[in-house]
């Protein structure tokens, strides 16, 4: 819910709630006060979850989504290059980086932009299930698509998804069915949490979770198609004995 109008006696009431999207926020307040000057009626407009003092226009939080997705895309890569072939120790590795990338992306968001309050780990940890989430899928189809599988990934979560996860703006200002595409893709519901943890305790960050915790088992279960089908052929290409 980013806001609404209400009617009554004494005139009329512009509730918002900036830190939801202040592009949302914005609109609204236009168009109460576009209401107010063709009725005459009176018009108060209330903040009811403003955004930090030190960051009022929310540019941590729109510029986040960027680095989050490019950091995920490219840490999948760096562990590829370096633990090739180590199916579950690369997979390991991921999860250790998706967990120190986002314990320096929460302290930027909190110490330099001053985006976020008194809720650093919760937006921590929900920042490291989305890294971990686009880290796996890119080793889970590097896995068992090599090089195509990289490419594919990195074009559909970083080029696609980070386009339409509407952190900038809201995904509803995107044109349907691409919002709501957006929000199925790791970028967007990572977007989403980092909301939901960062300015409304958590509430509403149920289905992000759900959808990064999807996003983060397939790139496991392709891992471990890939180590299955390894392990069968080195079981086929051992010489059987006297």
């Amino acid at each position: 819910m980013y806001g609404g109008l209400s009617f009554g006696r004494l005139g009329q009431t512009v509730l918002i709630a900036t830190a939801a999207s202040p592009a949302v926020a914005g609109l609204i307040v236009t168009a109460g006060t576009g209401l107010a000057a063709r009725t005459g009626a009176h018009t108060k407009t209330i903040d009811l979850r403003p955004l930090p003092a030190a960051d009022p226009r929310g540019a941590g939080l729109a510029l986040a989504g960027l680095p989050i997705a490019l950091w995920g895309v490219l840490g999948a890569v760096i562990i590829l290059n370096r633990f090739r072939r180590r199916t579950w120790m690369t997979a390991s590795i991921a999860i250790v980086f998706a967990l120190s990338a986002s314990s320096a992306v929460t302290a930027i968001l909190t110490y330099w932009f001053g985006s976020i309050g008194d809720d650093f780990w919760r937006v921590d940890l929900g920042l490291a299930l989305g890294m971990s989430a686009i880290s796996l899928t890119i080793l889970g189809l590097e896995s068992v698509a090599g090089r195509a599988g990289v490419v594919l990934g990195g074009v559909t979560i970083f080029l696609i998804g980070n386009q339409l996860s509407g952190t900038t703006s809201a995904p509803e200002l995107l044109p349907a069915p691409w919002g709501e595409i957006g929000q199925r893709l790791p970028a967007g519901a990572n977007g989403q949490l980092l909301r939901s943890t960062a300015y409304f305790g958590g509430a509403g960050s149920a289905a992000p979770m759900l959808i990064l915790i999807a996003w983060l088992l397939f790139g496991l279960g392709l891992c471990s198609v890939s180590s299955l089908l390894r392990w069968r052929a080195r079981s086929k290409a051992r010489p059987v004995g006297p």
